[in-house]
């Protein structure tokens, strides 16, 4: 089944729309962490030990 745009927009499926699982807790970071580099990325560990990163010129930020 897909899913037509009135207007400006997207067309998706029923299926891509579904809820996934996602894993909870803790897990490996580093996978995600290694795709920003220094150069080009801030990354910032708060009080709570959350991981932020956000681009040097402000138009990027992951937390």
């Amino acid at each position: 089944m897909t899913a037509a745009p009135q207007g400006p927009g997207f067309s998706t499926t029923v299926e891509a729309l579904r809820l996934r699982e996602w894993l909870l807790g803790p897990g490996q970071a580093t996978l995600v962490m290694d795709q920003f580099s220094a150069d080009d990325f801030h990354l910032v560990v708060d009080d709570r030990a959350d991981v932020h990163v956000n681009s040097k010129d402000g138009r990027f930020y992951l937390g």
